[in-house]
């Protein structure tokens, strides 16, 4: 399978500059960037990933392609929280190599509007409330940021596994440092330029505005006083878009940006130890797609906190100038759908500016104890 093309909107920062757009607002100019820089190509099929739908209305992929006068196009969403984006890319290769749909282009990618996630009143349906306060639940930690099945946060799960790992937090706030400069360092050579498409006055990813090295060291601990996650060293809460044009054959005009040559995903038995699941998660993929992980040139690692990319790189023994070399979503932003998706995106174009490459390998985590991982070959 291949992608053609990949676009994704900046990501804005937690009610910030994407914050009073509609999930249909914020699709759509990228997607119509996308088609429109393609022969306006009408998709066969639209699967979009999205994390934490509440408040988004019916059926939000469909709404997109109504917005976008594509009403004729089949679509659906997938959850797998983090991973949504992701694994929206890997359905669409599920469908065109199949072809039992009859597809030659799917469009598949994720979003997610993390500042206008509701709050929610609980059992007021089934319970009613005769007398008394009405307790609120926040629908987007409730439903995107805690382990369902141990009922914690997701940083306690990271902290946990810091401690078992031995990681310090000078190591978090390295990685941290490392993803906000290099994200920096990629706009100003502009090495987005091809792959943003300004949304709403906003034209680069606006948590790159908070890097304060020199504040860094003197946050709290965020989810328990002898933690070493910290606001700065962890993903922050992000508005964002990104989406794929992939087709089972290589395109014309200048080609396609890489080659889809194996995914996986897997499972990891403690779901409160989600980031290691990316270890098995690109271990199947590489055994896929027949290559191991010395022949990879360039890394996408999920940044959901700065110890997950220290977790992989050492397991997999990977260079740290190889990880995220545009920054990753620790300084650029992490809007839970669409993660996954930029991360293949912006690897399939690294793939493409840099021509004595030929491998890369995108993975991420997801709440619940899962991963998914991608292999693209440069064409």
């Amino acid at each position: 399978m291949y992608i053609l093309d990949y676009k994704r909107s900046p990501f804005g920062c937690f009610n910030g500059a994407l914050s009073g757009l509609s999930i249909d607002e914020l699709c759509c100019p990228v997607i119509d960037s996308l088609l429109s820089k393609n022969a306006r190509i009408v998709p066969d099929l639209f699967i979009l990933g999205q994390a934490v739908p509440a408040g988004s209305g019916q059926n939000p992929s469909a709404l997109v392609m109504n917005k976008l006068c594509l009403n004729t196009v089949p679509s659906f969403s997938v959850n797998k929280v983090c991973a949504s984006g992701m694994e929206a890319v890997m359905l669409a290769c599920d469908v065109l190599s199949c072809n039992m749909r009859r597809t030659k282009f799917v469009l598949a990618g994720g979003v997610e509007q993390m500042s206008k996630c509701p709050h929610y009143l609980m059992n007021q349906r089934s319970q009613g409330c005769k007398f008394g306060d009405l307790p609120l639940k926040d629908g987007l930690l409730f439903d995107g940021l805690t382990d369902s099945a141990t009922n914690m946060k997701m940083g306690e799960c990271g902290d946990m596994l810091a401690r078992e790992y031995n990681i310090e937090r000078p190591i978090q706030d390295q990685w941290a440092v490392k993803s906000f400069t290099f994200g920096l360092k990629a706009y100003e050579d502009r090495l987005y330029e091809r792959e943003v498409v300004p949304v709403n006055g906003l034209t680069r990813d606006e948590q790159l505005q908070k890097f304060n090295p020199q504040k860094m060291a003197t946050l709290k601990p965020s989810f328990s006083p002898t933690g070493t996650i910290t606001a700065a060293n962890s993903s922050p809460l992000s508005d964002g878009a990104a989406f794929l044009l992939l087709s089972s054959e290589p395109g014309v005009e200048g080609g396609a940006l890489a080659k889809i040559i194996g995914y996986a995903d897997a499972q990891v038995e403690d779901p409160r130890r989600f980031p290691t699941a990316i270890i098995p998660a690109v271990e199947k993929a590489l055994l896929i797609s027949g290559i191991g992980a010395q022949n990879v040139d360039h890394w996408e690692i999920s940044e959901a906190f700065a110890l997950v990319p220290e977790i992989v790189s050492k397991h997999f023994d990977i260079p740290q100038e190889r990880v995220n070399e545009k920054g990753g979503a620790v300084g650029l932003g992490h809007p839970l759908g669409a993660s996954g998706a930029r991360m293949v995106g912006t690897l399939a174009m690294t793939l493409k500016l840099n021509v004595n490459s030929k491998y890369g390998v995108a993975a991420i985590c997801n709440g619940g104890g899962g991963a998914s991982a991608i292999v693209l070959e440069r064409v």
